[in-house]
């Protein structure tokens, strides 16, 4: 059964509710001021991704948009986003999507690369192998950009059945 986007608005509000993930950095995309609403939706116009209803604040003025239909990234020129249903993996960005090749590359990553405190951006890659960052706060509350984006998968993938 296909979920309307008004459903699936519900229940991205309710899990960000749920997981208390609202701060000064993560904001509904309805109560951003106006102007930067506008701005930001002149941006994901062509990206198409639904209703956009969390928006996540990142370093230099990047940011990360979870709509109903897809998940989008971008700063105040340019925006990108990939279909929930078109995920095929995500890491956070200092860990590697590829396995290491050496030792020490292994290494690098497994006990440098993952440390959730300071983490700012997930790496996303399509199944067509295209890779996008998607920025958000450092720390924890990067963590809710993936958990939504994980019931959203299943939410895409249950309807499509």
């Amino acid at each position: 059964m296909k979920k309307s986007d008004e459903y699936l608005k519900k229940r991205i509000e309710w899990r960000v509710r749920k997981n208390n993930v609202l701060c000064s950095k993560v904001l509904f995309f309805e109560k951003l001021n106006i102007k930067k609403r506008r701005k930001l939706e002149s941006l994901l116009e062509p990206e198409n991704i639904g209703i956009p209803v969390v928006y996540f604040k990142g370093k230099n003025k990047n940011w990360t948009i979870i709509g109903t239909k897809k998940i989008a990234c971008g700063n105040d020129i340019f925006a990108d986003s990939i279909a929930y249903e078109n995920i095929k993996q995500w890491t956070p960005y200092d860990y590697p999507l590829d396995e290491p090749k050496t030792k020490l590359e292994y290494l690098k990553a497994r006990y440098f690369g993952y440390i959730k405190r300071f983490q700012h951006k997930i790496l996303m890659e399509e199944k067509g192998g295209r890779r996008v960052v998607f920025y958000g706060p450092r720390g924890w509350k990067l963590y809710d950009i993936l958990n939504i984006t994980l019931m959203m998968e299943r939410f895409v993938k249950g309807s499509n059945e």
